[in-house]
């Protein structure tokens, strides 16, 4: 199972890859004759930003092209994909973009930075191998709960630009993450560094509340029509290659719609381990996508047709497969820290609940096990309760989960 780490390592990465990017494809594509100070507005978007005089958006074709880029530069990196990109007329120096997902985080996301830091920094090391970039160190991290953003900033050296700095602010919206970052060398951060950070704080969220979407409980209100409305439109959406949907809400669509199984049964399970384990690739596709078919949250199914594809040289399915069950389970992993009551896991199944306990190195049965689940209510709300033996630190960890969408009758 994946480990959720990446957010950080992502903000690292894709800044530093700035340096290399902007130099070639701007000197291509020069920025057109700098505007007075204003706003720019994006509507569909649901932000908007201020430029002070000097700075000007880049054109879309040479956005476009940044992203491409990356998965060069990158190879072990997660897709990247830039809205927009402004700049001064010193192109070569100083780059701010913006990157927009629909990734729904929550406050008590960012409580324990220490920990946050040290799963990013695990998983930045798997995104630097083949790449260009010889290093990333973070240098400062904070979360302003006050206006939902999380700051950072690092440093890092690439082999064709040297050492580069970079700011990065990302607000936490009802309609996802939208990350602000700036990029300089680092002999002229400090310059830009006050511009940038102006820049930063300038983006407004047009009408969108801050902090995360409702909870489990108000989105499990919606009718089972409309439940199967908004399953079906999103599987569309992320069978046709869009994975900024709202995977969070697909998942409790699921739980409230009628036409998707939130788990397969012990025997389809076992149908597809036995065939997974007999080589037999043709009947663990054949298995797994029927699954998926009549569950798309299906993680295990996604996971076993991931591993299938791949012994039959289908990296295209592999991709597609592995990149929807890694989806699924952060967006598990970023609507809480199981810490807590209030900031529980919010699961659909207990498939689930043992997806994430297995996703966190954290036992599900067995001695490991301190005491059995504890299911209870409190308030309005319905939770499980675990107490496990950390196999690593040797300590109990209470985990808890919110049950609420957890349907009844599945």
């Amino acid at each position: 199972m994946v480990r959720l780490g990446t957010l950080r390592s992502v903000f690292r990465s894709r800044n530093l890859i700035f340096s290399l990017l902007c130099c070639r494809l701007l000197a291509q594509n020069p920025p057109p004759a700098a505007e007075l100070p204003h706003r720019f507005e994006y509507p569909t978007e649901h932000f908007s930003i201020e430029l002070p005089g000097p700075w000007t958006e880049i054109d879309q074709a040479t956005v476009g092209q940044l992203g491409s880029a990356t998965a060069v530069l990158m190879p072990n990196a997660p897709k990247f994909k830039f809205n927009h990109l402004y700049t001064s007329s010193d192109v070569a120096s100083h780059a701010v973009f913006v990157m927009l997902s629909s990734g729904h985080y929550i406050d008590a996301y960012f409580k324990d930075l220490d920990a946050f830091s040290q799963a990013a920094s695990d998983a930045v090391k798997g995104f630097l191998l083949g790449s260009i970039l010889q290093g990333v160190q973070s240098e400062f991290t904070s979360y302003d709960t006050g206006r939902h953003v999380l700051w950072a900033t690092s440093k890092g050296n690439s082999l064709l630009a040297g050492e580069i700095k970079n700011l990065i602010g990302m607000y936490i919206t009802t309609v996802g993450a939208i990350q602000v970052g700036c990029w300089a060398k680092a002999a002229e951060f400090e310059k830009y560094q006050a511009e940038c950070k102006q820049i930063i704080s300038s983006e407004d969220r047009s009408g969108s509340r801050a902090d995360t979407a409702g909870s489990a409980s108000e989105l499990v209100r919606m009718a089972t029509d409309q439940a199967n409305t908004t399953y079906r439109q999103l599987v569309e959406r992320v069978n046709a290659g869009d994975f900024s949907v709202d995977f969070r809400a697909l998942r409790i669509a699921c739980a409230r719609s009628n036409i998707c199984e939130v788990r397969a049964t012990p025997k389809e399970l076992a149908d597809m381990a036995r065939a997974a384990k007999e080589q037999q690739q043709t009947d663990v596709v054949e298995i797994c996508e029927r699954l998926i078919s009549h569950g798309f949250i299906n993680m295990e199914a996604h996971i076993a047709c991931s591993q299938a594809y791949a012994a039959l040289n289908r990296p295209d399915r592999v991709k597609f497969h592995m990149d929807t069950m890694t989806a699924l389970f952060q967006s598990i992993l970023t609507a809480g820290d199981g810490k807590t009551e209030d900031t529980a896991y919010e699961v659909i199944s207990v498939r689930e609940v043992y997806e994430v306990l297995a996703g966190k190195g954290l036992p599900q049965y067995g001695e490991g096990v301190v005491s059995p689940p504890h299911l209870y209510s409190a308030g309005s709300h319905k939770y499980s309760r675990w107490e496990v033996m950390d196999p690593k630190t040797q300590k109990k960890v209470v985990i808890f989960f919110n049950t609420d969408a957890v349907p009844q009758a599945k």
